[in-house]
């Protein structure tokens, strides 16, 4: 094998070799990873620019693959994913897993230390740049928090989350059923599929990880009137949840033209509503794939 290199001085992109070694990235992976690296360090991560950017290629992506890339990439310790208060998701790329380490680890020890000052002198705290505004919570899980088993307060005291927040991840296992549903991730698929029309989803507050929780389990493994599965992973999950808030778009009611009222994710997720987008059948059908 030949590799033809060109010289470069401009336009090109430097990727640490942590990035290629065997046996810990899928090639998709790795492809998402040097493209988010080839960005500006001020670059936003977004989903569904992610999803456009493949858009006209023979192998497009949906914004189902595209979260379980990230969730890959997170896993491996690339990637770490940020909430912040406003409800916002920020994500913070590395190009070896070590400066993630290093970078959380800064991060305890800064808050470490702001927390001491507080108890010694509020006031100089304050100075110091220690009162928190919009403050970035991780919503990273163990594999315990993930699980069927019941998490210790130190599980979460760990992840930087409240027992309410938990469920941000999804993984297989064997009773899938049993895993916590994505929850922050469907947030980000709704604001991302109707944000532009509809009221963003900001707060996820105990009746809205309930009814999450409780249309994604119902649809979870359950099959159409033709007899075919809707969803049986986090993957083909979310792929199905983008298309039923798509199907929300195609009615111009939900949309408020009648100029009163419209739609919003609460609305959506009550259970005759619900029914109502699922079995929603616009004259021309425009949602590919269907829900």
């Amino acid at each position: 094998m030949s590799i033809i290199r060109s010289k470069r001085d401009r336009h090109y992109t430097v990727i640490d070799n942590a990035v290629f070694e065997s046996n810990q990235l899928s090639f998709q992976a790795i492809g998402l990873l040097s493209f988010l690296l080839s960005k500006p360090d001020d670059w936003k991560v977004n989903i569904q620019a992610l999803v456009n950017h493949t858009a006209a290629t023979n192998r497009a992506i949906k914004a189902g693959v595209v979260y379980s890339l990230l969730k890959e990439l997170i896993d491996a310790g690339f990637v770490l994913r940020k909430k912040r208060q406003s409800g916002e998701v920020d994500y913070i790329i590395f190009d070896n897993p070590e400066n993630k380490k290093q970078h959380e680890k800064s991060l305890n020890t800064k808050s470490a230390n702001c927390e001491i000052r507080k108890l010694r002198n509020p006031q100089i705290a304050k100075s110091a740049n220690c009162v928190k505004r919009d403050v970035l919570v991780s919503t990273e899980v163990n594999n315990q928090v993930l699980s069927n088993k019941s998490p210790s307060t130190d599980t979460y005291a760990n992840a930087s989350m409240s027992p309410a927040d938990a469920g941000d991840e999804f993984t297989l296992g064997d009773s899938p059923k049993k895993q916590a549903p994505p929850i922050n991730q469907l947030i980000d698929v709704y604001n991302q599929t109707l944000g532009d029309v509809l009221p963003n989803a900001q707060i996820i507050n105990a009746k809205r990880k309930a009814s999450l929780s409780a249309r994604w389990r119902e649809m979870l493994g359950s099959k159409t009137p033709s007899g075919k599965v809707r969803y049986y992973d986090l993957t083909s999950g979310l792929e199905w949840w983008s298309r039923l808030f798509a199907k929300v778009k195609l009615n111009p009611h939900w949309l408020g033209a009648s100029g009163t009222w419209r739609a919003d994710l609460d609305w959506i997720l009550n259970p005759s509503n619900f029914a109502k987008v699922l079995e929603y059948r616009p004259a021309q059908q425009q949602a590919q794939g269907g829900a």
